[in-house]
């Protein structure tokens, strides 16, 4: 199906491709797919597809731990720079709003409307000049101010911010707020979620809950492995076991220190796939 380019910046041949290069390009953690299929709310084969075709352009390299693999900049191509910095004066005002103002507290949520909203939406017309954000809430205006000093003049725009109470932006007889909700609005996503309780635990449909040997808790059974991690090597491990897991393939702790001393560069790509080949034929013949 194809899609139109984006009013924002029709260089590109989606709003997609443009938000997924703008989070590879600016991310300090590189992501993986999943991970951005999740945080752009779009459809995991087309996040990939949108991937392939950035590897192939040499504007993202991947580096691959087990079946993960993690997304960065190129930044040898001397196209990337100006390319991040389009990208942020265009498609980076939400992500960098959400990044000052998640830890701001007594925001309730925060919307970017106006002409920027619109673009954003798919609404042509001329280049927005400024970013308008509605806070609701009670926050601090003070903390507010501290938390986006300086990101007027990394975007190079003006923020406009207008405040508005929690029973305001409920009321549906406020005049502005009636005018506000008319139009185009991108909700900021201020709240992280909270940290999943056994985090690294993944269970299969049909295999036993309560069976130990059935659940993925490698962190939990060999902590001394993943302490020589950073915290993007370990994230990348855990996703290849888990992706793994669900396949139906059980690790055992030579498969976790392989993969560790691949993620870590103790090993190459192709060291591991001979560690796991020859692990894979331990296995079988013990089985016979």
């Amino acid at each position: 199906m194809r899609t139109s380019a984006p009013a924002l910046v029709p260089i590109f041949r989606s709003a997609l491709q443009a938000r997924l290069l703008l989070r590879v390009l600016t991310s300090t953690q590189p992501p993986t797919a999943a991970d951005l299929a999740r945080e752009l709310d779009a459809p995991e084969p087309t996040v990939s597809r949108e991937i392939r075709r950035l590897l192939e352009a040499g504007l993202i390299t991947g580096r691959r731990i087990g079946r993960a693999t993690l997304l960065s900049a190129a930044e040898d191509n001397p196209a990337t720079a100006p390319l991040r910095q389009l990208l942020v004066v265009t498609y980076g005002p939400t992500q960098l709003l959400e990044q000052t103002l998640v830890d701001v507290a007594g925001i309730v949520a925060a919307y970017v409307h106006g002409s920027w909203a619109a673009r954003y939406h798919g609404e042509h017309g001329r280049p927005p000049g400024d970013v308008d954000v509605l806070i609701v809430g009670s926050p601090d205006r003070g903390d507010v101010d501290a938390a986006l000093d300086g990101l007027e003049r990394q975007l190079g725009r003006e923020i406009h911010l207008t405040y508005a109470s929690t029973e305001r932006w409920h009321d549906p007889t406020d005049p502005y707020i009636a005018s506000l909700r008319q139009r185009p609005l991108v909700e900021l996503r201020l709240h992280r979620p909270d940290p999943p309780r056994e985090p690294c635990r993944h269970t299969v449909p049909g295999r036993k809950e309560t069976d130990v040997a059935m659940r993925l808790d490698v962190e939990d059974r060999w902590p001394e492995l993943f302490a020589q991690l950073d915290e993007t090597q370990r994230r990348a491990v855990v996703q290849a076991l888990a992706s793994a897991w669900h396949e139906g393939w059980e690790p055992n702790r030579e498969d976790v220190v392989n993969l560790i001393d691949e993620a870590r560069g103790a090993i190459d790509a192709a060291e591991y796939r001979r560690r796991a080949h020859a692990a894979a034929y331990r296995r079988s013949d013990a089985a016979r």
